[in-house]
């Protein structure tokens, strides 16, 4: 049911205030006097307005300051929205002074709450957006639950899309109201870029920070899409955005490709020209220099969790041997001097531990990020 908030009459009385000279008072359906020009008024019972409400009359004139409870001579009118009365606008003073605009400031009235209404309504489908993406993003797997939950919002979560990451830096310092309506208009100013350039974009906001999914998953396509955008809103704004573009590798868990993307930002705002980073331009040492020690030790700990620390050591001697001779076992097995059954033997005891097999294509990229993290923190 549409309610008139306090809120919203306060901004009607303010709205009013500047047209005419007369107090205006605003009633909710409970003929309670919610915002007035005179402030004493306020949250007093208006027997005018339950009289329009309960009978549903059209106006009510009072000619003396004594013919009704709590009011004082003025005309006062329904505030009609869906053919259902849900407050009373009342405008102070004699008859033949505020008659000859009464019906105009009603509609006037009506107008607003409309648009407010509808402007409210904007408001709820976009926070319901919000909160069904980020319950998308995080999920482990896209139901159909969710996807007719996603149509129900008109969205589409069968279209392919690819993740690109935000970050939106002022190059001045606001005062907190500046920077809030500042960044107000900018956000719209991009959000119009963004469904201008692609209209099955999707948009999740954690200002400063926006995550958008767009359905140009190609690199190119990607890049032209990223580069469009911040040229034109670093053109038009005092602002700096940096952006990070995620995998190309849609099969992964949206959560999975919304990291990728995180990781890419990050670099781009390591970088002095708040340039644009594509996931795939990332090397192996970038993302180490992203991923905290803590969480390199962590993944060091977690795949070799079945060694010792003197069989750690070991283990890694081997590994960085084995790949530095491009996985041959007869180069290798001379390097550490040891006989190439030996090598087989402890390989397949790698294997066996960690659930792994470093001689596998599919297995090696773990053992590459092991060494990779071990010999950055203890070499």
């Amino acid at each position: 049911m549409k309610r008139l908030s306090k809120q919203t009459a306060r901004q009607i009385v303010k709205e009013l205030n500047v047209i005419i000279d007369e107090k205006i008072n605003v009633m909710n359906e409970e003929a309670i006097i919610i915002a007035s020009s005179d402030p004493l008024r306020v949250n007093t019972f208006h027997e005018a307005a339950k009289k329009i409400i309960d009978e549903k009359l059209e106006e009510v004139i009072v000619l003396d300051d004594n013919q009704y409870i709590g009011t004082k001579r003025g005309i006062n009118f329904p505030i009609i929205l869906d053919n259902k009365i849900i407050g009373v606008i009342g405008i102070t003073g004699p008859y033949e002074a505020v008659s000859k605009y009464g019906k105009l400031i009603k509609r006037m009235v009506e107008i607003f709450m409309l648009e407010t209404f509808l402007k409210e309504q904007k408001q709820v489908i976009s926070s319901m957006k919000q909160y069904f993406l980020n319950e998308w993003i995080n999920s482990d797997k896209t139901s159909n639950e969710l996807s007719e939950r996603g149509n129900e919002l008109a969205i589409n979560l069968k279209i392919k899309r690819r993740f690109v990451m935000l970050f939106l830096e002022l190059k001045e310092k606001l005062s907190p109201y500046d920077e809030m309506m500042y960044l107000e208009s900018i956000e719209q100013e991009l959000f119009k870029k963004i469904y201008g350039l692609d209209a099955e974009a999707l948009v999740l906001n954690d200002k400063p920070t926006y995550t958008i999914l767009t359905t140009h998953t190609e690199n190119e396509a990607t890049l032209v899409f990223a580069r469009t955008f911040k040229k034109e809103i670093e053109l038009k704004y005092n602002v700096i955005l940096s952006i990070g573009i995620g995998t190309k590798d849609l099969n992964l868990l949206p959560k999975e490709q919304k990291k990728t993307a995180k990781l890419s930002l990050q670099q781009a705002l390591r970088h002095p020209n708040k340039m644009i980073i594509m996931y795939s331009d990332l090397s192996l040492q970038t993302l180490t220099s992203i991923i905290s020690p803590y969480q390199q030790e962590q993944y060091i700990n977690k795949v070799m969790k079945n060694f010792n620390d003197k069989e750690k050591t070991e283990i890694i001697h081997l590994l960085n041997a084995y790949y530095q001779h491009e996985g041959s076992l007869k180069k290798t097995a001379e390097y550490l001097n040891i006989h190439p059954n030996t090598l087989q033997y402890q390989l397949k005891n790698i294997k066996d531990k960690t659930g792994h097999d470093p001689r596998s294509l599919k297995d090696s990229s773990v053992f590459v990020i092991l060494l990779e993290f071990y010999n950055n923190l203890f070499y």
